[in-house]
């Protein structure tokens, strides 16, 4: 028998490219101010014409303030600051005896807020009004805890009329932060 040759074929890969996946960024939420390292100090409507100075004030666990805050705008102690993750609550009167807070109730989703610590305004654009009274409440406002409830958002919660009673009702605005937009407001 004669010897079988095989014939071995050699091959060599040839270089294919080869397509690399690059990660993508992590997103990283931006915050559109920087975060406040005080208390704020003023709350202004310019919509309205509100400007007024804020108190800190410490809240109870059922966010009762003390009788002798509720004469003016109150920063509630223990919400966040302006810039920072979390609600920031303010609160004031806005009764027939102290209408301090009252022209917010002319307010309406898009208009604008400023809160001011020191010298630095921080802006909010208005996304929700709840009117509640005696008489007129919306079949879909939140419940009273909502408004004092936290979150990993920044929001900005302003009750014109606290505490909210069924005599004297109250109005309960929600903002967001809101862009320096070159728009005057």
């Amino acid at each position: 028998p004669s010897p079988t040759a095989s014939a071995t074929a050699s091959h060599t890969p040839s270089s294919t490219p080869t397509a690399t996946l690059t990660p993508l960024p992590t997103p990283t939420h931006t915050p559109i101010h920087a975060p406040a390292s005080g208390d704020p100090s003023r709350l202004q409507a310019p919509a309205v014409g509100l400007d007024a100075p804020l108190s800190p004030v410490e809240p109870d666990e059922a966010h009762r303030l003390p009788p002798d805050a509720l004469e003016g705008a109150v920063y509630h102690l223990g919400s966040a600051r302006p810039g920072h993750a979390g609600n920031l609550i303010i609160s004031g009167p806005a009764d027939v005896t102290n209408p301090l807070l009252q022209p917010l109730q002319r307010l309406v989703p898009g208009d604008r807020l400023y809160v001011w610590v020191g010298v630095v305004p921080y802006r909010y654009a208005i996304i929700e009004v709840w009117r509640y009274s005696e008489l007129d409440t919306a079949s879909d406002a939140p419940a009273e805890s909502t408004w004092f409830a936290q979150t990993g958002d920044q929001w900005l919660t302003v009750i014109a009329g606290w505490p909210c009673e069924a005599t004297t009702g109250c109005t309960v605005l929600r903002a967001v932060p809101a862009a320096w937009d070159g728009d005057g407001g």
